[in-house]
């Protein structure tokens, strides 16, 4: 007796899928995929946080941290931990910023830098710092946060105005006016001498966030670490080569805390 090989018959044949069931697979395929590509960044993110809290002018390991050796414990939470704070704090908000910017104009080519946003900010900090010098830094922030929004409106009126042929119309408008905005601010920055500080204050930097930072020296207010930068202060050990540095005044300095 001999096997034979059975064709299947015509009606089973596999069918394609309805165009609603195919859509709905795709459709559940894409966010699985991006779930994916989440939990990945979002790992990644974590991994990076925990690696920043070690990285630093001072050497810190986890073992110093775990022994309590030196400073390394008090560097970690009144220093590194802060300045990762603020990292993840000063990213979220652009993200977010870029995010609503691009809902905005309904354009994927499009954030802050790109459409007069950040010059406007500089511009106004600029003003701040030529009118009213003596404003303290939350003033300073509230107006820089006003001239961005009133450039991202400007932005905006600019954009009904110009007829839309292109998706690359968007960008190219906002660049140019972020162009001239740019060119304004650095003429008066040029005529006042004020370059430096203006690019100081767009640079950025976060090796000062910290609590207490600005009373920690040069100030008769005590900082959450003032028993470290104090000229008596000195590990358990009794080691002077790990006692903060001294000013070539003869005073006490502090820890290099970036």
């Amino acid at each position: 007796m001999t096997a034979t090989t059975l064709a299947p018959p015509a009606s089973a044949a596999v069918r394609p899928l309805p165009p609603e069931v195919a859509a709905a697979c795709a459709q559940t395929r894409r966010v699985l995929v991006e779930r994916r590509w989440l939990v990945m960044g979002v790992l990644l993110l974590l991994v990076g946080a925990v690696v920043s809290g070690f990285v630093g002018v001072t050497d810190v390991s986890l073992s110093a941290v775990l022994a309590d050796e030196g400073h390394a414990r008090a560097m970690l939470w009144y220093s590194r931990l802060p300045r990762t704070a603020a990292i993840l704090l000063a990213g979220s908000a652009a993200a977010v910023a870029g995010v609503v910017l691009q809902m905005l104009v309904r354009n994927r080519f499009v954030e802050p830098s790109a459409v007069g946003t950040t010059e406007s900010a500089q511009l106004g900090l600029l003003a701040v710092t030529i009118l009213a010098p003596g404003i303290p830094l939350p003033g300073r922030l509230a107006v820089a946060s006003a001239t961005a929004v009133g450039g991202t409106l400007l932005f905006l009126a600019v954009l009904r105005a110009v007829p839309l042929r292109s998706v690359v119309t968007v960008p190219l408008v906002g660049l140019m006016l972020g162009g001239v905005i740019g060119a304004v601010t650095a003429f008066f920055a040029f005529h006042f001498d004020l370059m430096q500080t203006l690019g100081a204050w767009i640079t950025g930097d976060f090796s000062g966030s910290s609590p207490g930072a600005s009373s920690c020296c040069g100030s008769s207010g005590r900082s959450p670490w003032a028993s470290i930068c104090s000229p008596t202060a000195s590990p358990s050990s009794g080691s002077a080569a790990t006692s903060p540095p001294r000013s070539a005044s003869g005073t006490a300095g502090c820890w290099p805390w970036a």
